[in-house]
């Protein structure tokens, strides 16, 4: 019977604070509106300030890094491998992902340390991929 009475209480006391809670914040003048949400969680006022971008770069057959893991490329700290793409499946790879032929590697890194990549893995062309605001760095 005591279980009844409490379950009752607490069930009536979350329904009537629940409800009226917001009607007693604007009667108080407590509510506000949310502030506006930013289009970018970066702000960047211009494109000098990004001086980094993506480029998806295919691994020939005859590159030097077929068989490599990514650890022993020697890549400079700036290049980050976000991705690689291998039989219509994309992983995140580790230091201990190996490099395949026609492997398809998504880089971010700034056009000098791109090219640094390039060298070290002979990758074909890189392509570019377009920021957010359809500039290519």
């Amino acid at each position: 019977m005591i279980f009844h009475l409490v379950f009752f209480i607490v069930l009536t006391s979350v329904l009537l604070q629940g409800t009226s809670l917001p009607a007693v914040a604007r009667w108080l003048g407590l509510e506000h509106p949310l502030p506006p949400t930013p289009q970018f969680s970066l702000p960047l006022d211009s494109r000098d300030s990004i001086r980094t971008g993506l480029a998806e770069i295919t691994i020939p057959p005859t590159s030097t890094a077929v068989g490599k893991q990514i650890v022993e490329l020697g890549l400079p700290k700036q290049v980050v491998i976000m991705m690689i793409a291998r039989d219509k499946h994309a992983f995140i790879p580790t230091g201990r992902s190996l490099i395949r032929p026609y492997d398809k590697i998504l880089v971010f890194a700034d056009n000098e340390m791109l090219g640094e990549t390039m060298k070290i893995i002979d990758g074909l062309d890189p392509h570019p991929i377009p920021g957010p605001r359809g500039d290519v760095v």
